[in-house]
C-alpha cells in the first residue's frame, strides 16, 4: 500500500486517541482530515496532530506513530 493510504489507516488511531480524551465527534475530526485529502503525507498528518486539543503525552505518541507500529500495537 502506498504511504499515503497508510497513513490514513493511522486515522484510527487518532480516534481512539480523541475518544479517550473525551472529544465529541471524533469520527467527524478525522474524516475532514483524511478522507478528503486523498494526497495525505506525513507533513499533513503531524500538522493535523499539531492542532489537536489533547494532552501533549498522546500527541507525542501519534506523533511517534508509524502505520507498521500502529499495525504491531495496542495505541491506548
Amino acid at each position: 500500500a502506498s504511504d499515503v493510504y497508510k497513513r490514513q489507516i493511522l486515522g484510527e488511531a487518532v480516534q481512539t486517541i480523541l475518544r479517550k480524551n473525551g472529544v465529541a465527534n471524533a469520527y467527524e475530526i478525522v474524516k475532514k482530515h483524511t478522507r478528503n485529502n486523498q494526497t495525505m503525507q506525513k507533513d499533513d498528518y503531524l500538522d493535523l496532530i499539531g492542532k489537536l486539543d489533547i494532552p501533549d503525552p498522546d500527541k507525542t505518541k501519534l506523533t511517534n506513530l508509524t502505520p507498521d507500529l500502529y499495525a504491531k500495537s495496542s495505541i491506548v
